[in-house]
């Protein structure tokens, strides 16, 4: 049984990623008579420097003990894609914590 993973971000959404993740629901219906199981990930925050250097360019406060780690979100995606047979999360959110 294969697997596909998509992932979304939780900012402004262009017209590209709503057409990656109506391009994900298709593959979902037709890969599923295959037996590959598609899962969209969808994180929140990820501590990364990448999110600190946007987030100052935009002058935005950011505080990576309120993001998700990268090494949390990356054990999130690999349950996601370590599902038995017989069933799996088509979507998997990811969000830190409350603090």
């Amino acid at each position: 049984m294969g697997s596909v993973l998509v992932t979304g971000a939780t900012g402004g959404i262009g017209t590209a990623l709503v057409s990656a993740l109506a391009e994900a629901g298709h593959q979902r219906e037709e890969e599923a008579a295959n037996g590959i199981r598609v899962t969209t990930v969808y994180p929140a925050a990820t501590a990364t420097a990448l999110l600190g250097e946007v987030r100052s360019a935009f002058g935005r406060p950011y505080d990576p003990e309120a993001c998700i780690r990268p090494q949390t979100l990356a054990a999130m995606i690999v349950w996601a894609l370590s599902a038995p047979p017989d069933a799996y999360a088509c979507e998997l959110s990811v969000l830190p914590s409350p603090r």
